[in-house]
């Protein structure tokens, strides 16, 4: 499957829409735009699976963690744009 990818997420922080050890597919042909689901690499966390809150003009994007347990969304920070290795397509498991 040439540009896709799969990840499993492997906390909390995006339930109830994705609860932990959910398998995604995610397309690295996509352009991520707000309220997207993506596949990044965060330069203090690593590799996360987290929702897309504002794509910047300088090609920033900003995560947060989805609403969790009624609180609002919390903000992971910004990553650059060749650092989003694909926009969620499906939950797969």
């Amino acid at each position: 499957m040439i540009g896709y990818k799969i990840a499993r997420v492997r906390d909390r922080s995006m339930e109830p829409r994705l609860p932990k050890g959910s398998v995604v597919l995610f397309s690295a042909k996509k352009r991520p735009k707000r309220g997207d689901t993506v596949l990044a690499i965060h330069p203090e966390i690593g590799k996360v699976v987290q929702k897309v809150t504002a794509v910047g003009r300088k090609g920033g994007v900003y995560l947060s963690v989805d609403k969790a347990k009624g609180h609002e969304a919390q903000s992971v920070g910004r990553v650059d744009l060749k650092d989003v290795l694909g926009v969620m397509v499906r939950r797969i498991a």
